[in-house]
């Protein structure tokens, strides 16, 4: 395991680095390999850059993102302007599955609901939603269609494992049961880890994945 230091300061580096976040009134505590973020950003998007940033670190084990999103009174949108601009976006980037999601604001959090067929179209939702302007929390609560997933599932997620130049298929092993996959094993960060529940997640059918890999830097 890396010393607690060499990870905070490996992560005070990456901030810096990003262009898409003001590090100016973030800190950074490791404690056993978990990474806590304390501080406050001006969009919602910046939390969830910082997040990132920090899952990428060679060594962090987890996150604590306690960072708050602070509304300069006149400057944000209205409720109201956050829940048009939300639905409008959604209608361009998403046509096809628009009208089956309901948006709802209240004081910049932003609630989603509705039934969609893959957790690829949940997540798109959610991060068209992070990026307007105003949003200081999203909820995501929609939900997953149930339908029977392919028999050779499990071939599909390994196949593409091996296709991904951030994930070690070698270690991660792969079960399928009727619509839900279990993946254990190792990674060497967390964000391999995201990377490899993100893939599962991609495969038709799929409506659970329980993430059971182990970071081991």
């Amino acid at each position: 395991m890396r010393p607690d230091r060499d990870i905070q300061n490996d992560v005070e580096a990456e901030l810096r680095w990003v262009p898409d976040v003001d590090e100016s009134d973030l800190s950074v505590h490791v404690a056993d390999g978990v990474v806590t973020l304390r501080g406050v950003v001006p969009h919602f998007l910046d939390r969830f850059h910082a997040e990132n940033a920090a899952r990428r670190v060679i060594g962090c084990a987890g996150v604590v993102n306690d960072i708050h999103v602070r509304r300069k009174l006149g400057e944000s949108p209205t409720d109201g302007q956050i829940a048009r601009a939300a639905i409008d976006a959604l209608a361009s980037d998403m046509p096809d599955i628009a009208n089956a999601v309901q948006v709802v604001v209240s004081d910049g959090h932003v609630k989603l609901e509705g039934t969609v067929d893959g957790q690829w179209q949940a997540a798109r939702i959610e991060s068209t939603v992070r990026a307007i302007k105003g949003v200081t929390v999203v909820a995501n609560l929609i939900r997953i269609r149930p339908h029977a997933a392919p028999a050779d599932v499990r071939q599909r997620i390994e196949a593409a494992f091996r296709r991904s130049a951030e994930v070690d298929a070698a270690k991660i092993r792969v079960e399928a049961r009727e619509d839900t996959i279990f993946l254990s094993g190792i990674v060497h960060s967390l964000h391999e880890k995201g990377e490899a529940e993100r893939t599962a997640w991609s495969a038709p059918g799929v409506v659970g994945v329980v993430n059971a890999l182990t970071v081991v830097p």
